[in-house]
């Protein structure tokens, strides 16, 4: 009997450590997941600040008259966005 009891015991210490193992995997695996995803986030309020910078050179002094305040205005408040997601991004990293 004592050896039965040690047997069953050993099984399921075994299965226990096994269930704890994927438990840790499936977290390591969401966590990895979700840095993945702020990553491509990242990477895409980035290429949009880089857009409008080079937009914003390529407008110049010179033809700024050539766009409603409006656009201008909006196109502010848009690099501005970003820049605010992209530090967020950065920070909970």
């Amino acid at each position: 009997m004592k050896s039965l009891n040690q047997f069953k015991n050993l099984l399921t210490s075994s299965f226990e450590k096994k269930t704890h193992l994927a438990e840790i995997n499936t977290k390591e695996k969401d966590m990895d997941s979700e840095n993945s995803f702020q990553k491509q986030l990242l990477d895409t309020s980035l290429r949009r600040l880089e857009f409008i910078n080079y937009f914003e050179t390529a407008i110049d002094k010179n033809n700024q008259d050539k766009f409603s305040l409006g656009f201008l205005l909006e196109l502010e408040n848009m690099k501005y966005t970003l820049q605010l997601k992209a530090l967020d991004l950065i920070h909970s990293a």
